[in-house]
Formats: C-alpha cells, structure tokens, sequence
C-alpha cells in the first residue's frame, strides 16, 4: 500500500481544487495569469507626467533666466512683458511642474531602479529656476539701471560754464533774464551750477564722474523738493526731466530736456 502512494510524484498533484503550483519562467513571471512580476513596469508609470513635468520646469527655468539677464544687462535683452508678469508665468510653471513630477513619482511607486526617480528632474530645474529668479530679483533691485550699460553719448562742454549755458539755450531757448550762478565752494564735487528762469532750465558740472556719480542723487533729491515746496506756483508744475551724463546734468521740461539730449546725448529720466 505504501509502494503504491511512493509512485505517485507529489508535484503533480493540485494543491488546490481547480490550481496547480505555477513554475516561475526565466523571466521572472510566474505563469499563473495573474499579470506581471514585481519590477516590470505597469500600465501609467508615469513617463506621460514626468515628460510634460520637464518641459514645464524648463520652461519656467527660461523666464527665470530672462529676468536674470534683463536685470544684468537691460539694453541686451529687453524683457517682452513685463517682469512681474514673468514672474508670475514662472511661478505658475514651476507648479505645474512640481505637481507633474509628484504625480510621476506616486505612479512610479515600487519600481526598480532609476524608475523610482520619475519626476525628479523637473523639481531639480524647478530649484534652480527659483535660486535664479531671486538673485535675478535682488539685482534688479540693487541696481536699477542694469550691471551692463551701453556706452552713451556725451558732448556737453562740462568744462565751460559759458559753453554750457550756451548749449541749453539753443535747446530751451535765450535765457533773456540772464543766468544766475549758484555759489557751490559748499558742495564738494561740484564745479559750477547756474539756473535761467525765464526757460526754467538748469545744469551741474561735476569735477569728476566719480563725484557726479555719487551726488547726481542728491542733486535730483534737493530739485525735487524745491518743486514740491512750490507746488501751487504754475511755474512748478510740468513735465520735469533730468538729463545727465559723464561731469554734468542738467533740468527742465520734457520738450527742453528732449531737445539738449538731441544736442549733446546722455541718459533721460523723470524728476517726478
């Protein structure tokens, strides 16, 4: 009787109603039916999520970069839109991205190898692009008017009073009340001042660019006050503008300033 059950082989017997033991194939499956082994990549890994969530992150890396450049050098590269509207583009980007890579991460989830990190990619240029955007940021506030600065124009006589009054009266036309010269002995860096009236212009020569560059604020600053502390006189009120390069800088109306600058060159900006 126990000859007869010794012939019988034991793995051939179901060890269950309606299964039988499935032997695994070279491959790794089992070949049971029951779908793939652990470590084969399933339907929806994630690679769709990850692909877009790379471009998104680049993308927002470019706006980044273009703020970074346009704040470094603004005349290089001119922004298309506007800075904060860059920003915000890179921001909304960067999210998309962010969720994009997670999404691909958690489809990713218990495969093997390199799989795994899905999505990574995207959050890494995401980090980058932020750390770009603030240092693009901070110098753009540290320095208004760019770290690189085109060469610009200067002709202005600044080491000839007589020369200087002359060049803006054929810009704002005959000072017919004559020039008054301001006493400067007090304001170091400062060569001569004189303003006319009757054209409500007036112009600084400096004794070095050094010393222009370092009092031009202050300069803008005091102008700036006389006018607010004449705002009911008529003659105060206007378009006023403050032309300025090198040794010198002048003030008067738009129309005036616009016209010296055709003249002799140099950098426009609003006093007010």
């Amino acid at each position: 009787m126990s000859d007869d059950f010794d012939d019988c082989d034991t793995r051939d017997m179901p060890t269950s109603a309606g299964e039988t033991d499935a032997m695994p194939d070279v491959h790794g499956s089992t070949g049971s039916g029951r779908g793939p082994a652990h470590g084969t990549a399933p339907h929806g890994d994630g690679r769709g999520a990850a692909a877009w969530g790379t471009i998104f992150a680049v993308m927002s890396l470019c706006a980044a970069l273009v703020v970074l450049v346009h704040a470094v050098a603004p005349a290089a590269l001119p922004a298309p839109v506007g800075d904060q509207a860059l920003m915000v583009g890179m921001g909304v980007m960067a999210l998309v991205a962010i969720v994009l890579g997670v999404v691909a991460r958690r489809a990713a989830r218990g495969l093997h190898g390199r799989r795994r990190h899905r999505g990574a990619t995207a959050v890494i240029l995401v980090i980058f692009a932020v750390l770009i955007l603030v240092l693009g940021v901070l110098v753009g506030r540290a320095v208004p008017g760019g770290v690189i600065k085109p060469p610009v124009r200067d002709e202005a006589p600044a080491s000839s009073v007589q020369g200087m009054k002359a060049g803006v009266e054929r810009a704002a036309g005959q000072c017919s009340g004559g020039w008054h010269d301001i006493e400067v002995s007090g304001y170091p860096g400062v060569e001569a001042a004189s303003y006319c009236k009757d054209t409500r212009t007036a112009f600084v020569t400096f004794d070095s660019e050094a010393s222009a560059s370092m009092d031009r604020g202050l300069v803008k600053s005091a102008i700036t006050q006389q006018l607010e502390g004449h705002a009911d006189d008529a003659r105060a009120k206007g378009d006023w503008r403050m032309l300025y390069a090198g040794r010198w800088m002048a003030v008067g109306d738009r129309q005036a300033m616009t016209a010296l600058k055709g003249l002799w060159g140099g950098s426009q900006e609003t006093v007010r």
